[in-house]
């Protein structure tokens, strides 16, 4: 099976491993950059770079 090429908020959380409602939240609180591929989508390379540990403290410290 190919690797995806982009990720709109929702597949990102996959190979990330955290909550679906954590990476949209991880872009508006300035965690993770602004969509780079297309509007709404994240190019493999950005999805790869993102600080899921940073992700993950955020999303639970305000319940995603």
């Amino acid at each position: 099976m190919a690797r995806r090429s982009e990720y709109d908020t929702g597949k990102a959380a996959g190979p990330l491993k955290v909550p679906v409602a954590a990476t949209p939240w991880a872009h508006h609180a300035g965690l993770v950059l602004a969509p780079d591929a297309s509007p709404g989508r994240w190019s493999r390379r950005a999805v790869e770079a993102m600080d899921v540990a940073a992700i993950l403290s955020g999303s639970e410290t305000h319940r995603c």
